[in-house]
């Protein structure tokens, strides 16, 4: 493995936009982390990284932290030469780019003794997947009655009035708008959903980042939401609020969130142990139980009343329908363009 610039060395030269160095490694090498900040990253340093220090002491993470469309421009600008990263967390959506751009590294399943016990159902030749939820309707039950179906949000102005979101999660807009017109999986046309979609998104108020918009369900400023159920979970565990989730009966998709290796990583194999470590089953039942988005592996214990807090049942997985990001490419910046505009 090849011994890292310091972090100094890396910001003096333009490449880390914003650092943190965190574990107990010696520091004699670095791996950097492309991440998404916020209490994500807290979790990583608490369940994750104690994994990957003791199978890399020598090797100390460092966190370069920020938006995740950033992180793929700078992908993209350093491409041909060394690279920022060695490991990018991104949302399975995000990696639809990089995957055409060929930024990514193609995993070397042998290197990841995990893999087998990864859900068939989220494995990926380019990226592992870290955690998932399905994106639900999310009601205040103290406050309101629990939202059942799409029709009830997107059709009632009052609703969409006390509704809120983070910025960034547009998709968990549009998705169930398109859901909700074609009564089932809308396949890849969105579009007529993209009327109400639009109309949400001006009656809303928005948010800064996710942990806002959970400020702003457990003080009350807003009742209703769409988002994933590990957050509602979440959020009524440091409130002690009563966020309830459905899945409404015509359908919705699941939010996964995924970690790889960049093509121009300096560390590879610093880069799999940490994948490993996000793969290993203590760490990943530590983020189910803090974090509550559900493990990608089928060897984390996890306990029962938590599954049912923040898994799916049977019936509820046949309302789950997959989305083909890589043919959404050309479609995706129209769809954020249109939810700029009318959030702006």
């Amino acid at each position: 493995m090849k011994v890292r610039k310091s972090v100094a060395a890396l910001a003096a030269a333009g490449l880390v936009a914003s650092v943190s160095a965190c574990g107990s490694g010696s520091g004699d090498e670095q791996i950097v982390i492309g991440s998404y900040g916020g209490d994500y990253d807290r979790f990583l340093e608490q369940f994750v990284h104690p994994v990957f220090e003791e199978a890399s002491p020598d090797t100390s993470v460092v966190f370069d932290a920020g938006d995740v469309n950033a992180l793929i421009t700078k992908l993209g600008a350093e491409a041909g030469g060394p690279g920022t990263y060695d490991v990018v967390n991104m949302t399975e959506k995000a990696q639809a780019q990089p995957i055409e751009d060929g930024l990514l590294e193609k995993l070397d399943t042998s290197k990841i003794p995990n893999w087998e016990n990864i859900d068939p159902d989220l494995r990926n030749d380019y990226c592992i997947p870290h955690v998932h939820s399905p994106i639900t309707l999310i009601t205040n039950a103290d406050a309101a009655e629990p939202l059942t179906e799409w029709e009830q949000f997107f059709e009632d102005d009052d609703v969409l009035q006390r509704a809120g979101i983070w910025s960034s999660w547009f998709d968990y807009v549009f998705y169930p708008a398109a859901v909700m017109h074609a009564d089932g999986d809308p396949g890849e046309d969105w579009s007529p959903g993209y009327d109400d979609s639009t109309h949400a998104g001006e009656l809303m108020r928005m948010y800064g980042s996710a942990e806002q918009n959970g400020q702003g369900l457990i003080s009350g400023e807003i009742d209703y939401m769409v988002g994933p159920r590990a957050r509602a979970a979440q959020w009524s565990q440091q409130s002690g609020g009563d966020f309830r989730t459905v899945i409404p009966e015509s359908g919705t998709f699941t939010f996964v969130s995924t970690t790889c290796i960049p093509a121009n990583a300096q560390n590879k194999d610093a880069a799999y142990a940490y994948l490993n470590a996000q793969l290993d089953p203590e760490a990943q039942q530590g983020f189910a139980s803090n974090m509550f988005y559900a493990p990608s592996v089928t060897n984390a214990a996890v306990d029962p009343e938590l599954v049912d807090l923040i898994g799916v049942t049977e019936e509820e997985m046949q309302r789950i329908y997959p989305i083909d990001w890589q043919s959404r490419l050309e479609e995706s910046p129209v769809i954020r363009e249109m939810w700029d505009q009318a959030t702006s």
